[in-house]
């Protein structure tokens, strides 16, 4: 497993999609798997006010 995720990064790079997270089916990117809940949650609190408009 190890030698697969690192045979991906020396072919995708750090931004490819190689990351895969615990319950997700596919590989992300390392922002994706990381998130950013603040972010997140601006984004949400923004698609209401627009839905609310």
């Amino acid at each position: 497993m190890l030698v697969t995720g690192m045979k991906q990064l020396q072919e995708h790079g750090p931004a490819g999609a190689v990351f895969r997270r615990f319950g997700r089916p596919h590989n992300q990117t390392l922002l994706e798997t990381i998130g950013n809940p603040r972010r997140e949650a601006a984004d949400a609190r923004q698609q209401a006010e627009y839905a609310a408009r």
